[in-house]
């Protein structure tokens, strides 16, 4: 009590103490937080009183209700709620006297006005009673039990920690939380992925905590974990102690995981063998990180490897097999290691897997067990063991809604069909082929349209995407194929021939497409003969056009990249210069302007994003770079080139730089960390890259939100067509959050880039981010 009477009267002292001329040599015995607040010239006098107030009686201060009321979230006892809303009263009663209005009439009138002078205690003191009286203090345990649920499990929330937020609110909230079990029944991830070190004692001891903690206060729920480990060979050897025993708290109470989600090393497998039984196991998302072998022990052969750790769980229904290869001795990163996994089969509903060789896919479908059990099932591999995925007996599926057979060019084409003329699902919704070695005219579509007729899914069928290198065959087999999907809303295909394309400009013909996507083909080189396909411009407009009242929402085209793109330039070429509004934005640009456009994207790529990829699919600039004054001289000129471009004065030429993606570069400059541009400390390129886009923001969005049909930033070799209802601005309501929303699109930024809701086509295999 004296240390906090001492510490108010120098905070009270403070303001009007005097400066004095030196500093006491005692000032050190203060601690590092009276020293924060107590300038050194005024120690002395800061001494003074707080010696004289040690010799003074200590004075007990007795809490007011209202004080004791407002330190928790509990509502008051009866006796309190009746003092409470006594003075409550005659508070109210003190405020009218000294303002001439009641309080509630002056919150409701002027809600953003301070308190009239002379008014402000009382107005403040009426607040915290009616705060006291509250009825959510009301509010059963229970409840707030059951809020504190949609808080913790919202996935929104996972750059957060929203539990140890709830936890620090109040006594009565941590309470609440504390000995609410299923709150605690989702473990924090245990993430030592890519470790290039060794664990600290401090972190390991701190994670092993964590675990334990949540653990007790789950009680006997089930749980579900996530445990994430991987390194070199090298770093393996330093770490494994510690991670083993990280993993062992959880094996210990193994008849408890629902939701196992791991990512480790192959060598922890051997300690997966003690976690068994797994009563309760409903869903595994296993991914093994192999060490890349020594050339001599690779080209000894391929070596095989059996998972049978989870073969005895019962409940289990979802299942993620993943498989990749980590840096091993001498930098190496070649395995030949061929995986088995032996797990009840028959019982499996979801099956997804992305592993170099595939041994399971096989092994599920021939197990007519799980026939009748089988939703989804993704099959992402290079190859497949056995290498035929022939089925000897034809298969019915009739629960299966999602069929993903992404396959490297090891599995022929001809195989894949022969695998889907076997097959019937009535209830499919999602279907994607693509990958093997196709050839133009392999009978993919008529292949397609017999499996939709034959399992009657019609009606069911929403997404579909076919590999990019097979033709439609010939007009009549493609609008069998149209009419037989009839319910399509998401359709990926091989660009369309002009006559193909043109059967779409109807819109009877798939009346629910929302998204077309239209693919370059990937092998041409395979099929010497076949030309590059072309997108006419007005057959493209009439697809458009005899949609205008209907669902189509975007159309996408996906080149192949090339160092100069001059098939995918010429392609762009054709819709600038169409003459048609609907791609040009009703203005046109001279072919000089279109030209400087096209080498200002290209420069700011080859310039400001790297020059050299890395492992991770990024890029990054080359050691020499940060002291090529050249180069950053010339990213110098480039920018101010673009600096004293004059958009108002030039029609149209702002609708180029978004279709030719200039915008876009600009935009991932300013969003490059701090150090990473060479020169950037000296030209500021960052910023002067997010001055250019406030600057032209005001000319170029009006024109651009106005436009029916935009086109979002066209990367190198893409490009995305929207479609804007004409009545979309006014039903939304919203101007503000539309004028971000079409200025995303303009820059390319990350929000307008994603897919759509249903991941099955996927940007990251098709140029998009």
């Amino acid at each position: 009590m004296q240390q906090s009477l001492s510490r108010n009267l120098f905070r009270i002292f403070l303001p009007t103490a005097c400066h004095f001329a030196h500093v006491s040599p005692d000032y050190g015995r203060l601690t590092s937080k009276e020293r924060a607040q107590v300038h050194p010239r005024h120690f002395n006098r800061y001494m003074h009183f707080r010696s004289q107030s040690k010799s003074l009686p200590t004075q007990v201060h007795h809490k007011t209700t209202i004080e004791t009321v407002l330190e928790g979230n509990e509502a008051p006892s009866d006796p309190e709620r009746i003092e409470l809303l006594s003075r409550l009263r005659d508070l109210e009663d003190e405020f009218q006297q000294l303002y001439g209005q009641s309080y509630h009439s002056f919150s409701a009138e002027t809600e953003a006005l301070d308190p009239p002078a002379g008014s402000q205690s009382a107005y403040e003191a009426i607040t915290q009673h009616l705060s006291a009286l509250s009825c959510i203090r009301r509010i059963p345990i229970e409840i707030w039990q059951r809020i504190f649920e949609f808080v913790v499990f919202d996935p929104t929330q996972e750059d957060c920690d929203p539990l140890h937020l709830v936890c620090r609110v109040s006594r009565y909230w941590n309470a609440a939380a504390t000995t609410h079990q299923v709150l605690w029944s989702i473990l924090p991830p245990v993430s030592y992925f890519n470790t290039i070190g060794a664990i600290t004692p401090i972190q390991h001891g701190a994670t092993n905590r964590r675990v334990r903690l949540f653990l007790e206060r789950s009680g006997s729920m089930k749980i579900t974990f996530r445990f994430y480990y991987s390194s070199s060979q090298e770093v393996w050897k330093v770490n494994k102690s510690k991670v083993i025993e990280t993993l062992g708290i959880l094996i210990e109470v193994c008849d408890r995981w629902k939701v196992a989600i791991m990512e480790i090393s192959t060598e922890l497998l051997e300690v997966l063998n003690r976690a068994t039984p797994l009563p309760n196991l409903t869903k595994l998302q296993l991914g093994l990180n192999v060490w890349g072998q020594e050339w001599g022990e690779y080209v000894r052969g391929p070596r095989s490897l059996t998972v049978d750790q989870f073969a005895n769980a019962p409940s289990l229904r979802h299942v993620s097999l993943g498989t990749t290869t980590t840096v091993g001795a001498q930098g190496s990163t070649r395995n030949n290691t061929t995986f088995y996994f032996t797990l009840p089969w028959h019982q499996i509903e979801v099956y997804r897997s992305k592993t170099k060789r595939d041994t399971s896919y096989h092994t599920l479908l021939l197990d007519t067990r799980a026939h009748g059990r089988l939703k989804e099932i993704e099959c992402d591999a290079v190859d497949i063991v056995p290498s035929t995925i022939r089925l000897p007996e034809p298969a019915t599926l009739p629960r299966l809604t999602r069929l993903c057979l992404r396959f490297g060019a090891v599995i022929q084409g001809v195989d894949v069909l022969r695998h889907l003329a076997k097959m019937t699902v009535p209830s499919l919704k999602v279907l994607e082929v693509h990958g093997a070695y196709f050839f133009s005219k392999n009978p993919l579509y008529q292949t397609v349209t017999e499996l939709v007729q034959r399992s009657g899914c019609s009606d069911s069928l929403m997404r579909l995407r076919l590999d990019e290198n097979v033709a439609p065959g010939d007009v009549g087999q493609f609008r069998k194929f149209l009419l037989s999907c009839s319910s399509l809303e998401y359709l990926d295909v091989r660009t369309l021939e002009d006559y193909e394309l043109a059967s779409l400009a109807h819109h009877l013909v798939l009346p629910k497409l929302k998204i077309l996507t239209l693919r370059w083909p990937s092998e041409l080189a395979r099929e010497p003969e076949l030309r590059t396909p072309v997108v006419q411009p007005s057959t493209l407009l009439e697809v458009l056009q005899s949609r205008e009242q209907g669902n189509l929402q975007e159309i996408r085209l996906i080149g192949n990249y090339s160092e100069d793109n001059a098939e995918w330039n010429a392609q762009l070429n054709l819709f600038d210069f169409s003459e048609l509004p609907q791609f040009t934005g009703g203005s046109m640009v001279s072919a000089f302007q279109l030209q400087e456009a096209v080498e200002w994207q290209k420069e700011l790529q080859e310039k400001f994003t790297g020059i050299i990829p890395d492992l991770g699919g990024g890029r990054y600039y080359s050691k020499g770079a940060t002291a090529n004054m050249m180069l950053h001289w010339e990213m110098h000129k480039l920018m101010r080139k673009l600096e004293e471009l004059d958009l108002a004065g030039s029609e149209g030429l702002g609708q180029i730089l978004v279709r030719r993606g200039v915008l876009h570069q600009l935009y991932s400059i300013t969003h490059t960390d701090p150090g990473v541009i060479p020169g950037d400390r000296i030209y500021y390129f960052r910023k002067r890259a997010k001055d250019l886009l406030e600057k032209w923001k005001p000319v170029i969005l009006p024109g651009y939100q106005a436009l029916r049909h935009r086109w979002c930033y066209v990367s190198l070799a893409s490009a995305r067509l929207r479609c804007i209802a004409p009545t979309a601005v006014q039903e939304s309501g919203d101007s503000q959050n539309i004028e971000v929303s079409t200025w995303n699109d303009a820059v390319g930024s990350v929000d307008s880039t994603k897919p759509p809701a249903e991941p099955s086509i996927k940007f990251a295999e098709s140029g998009w981010f």
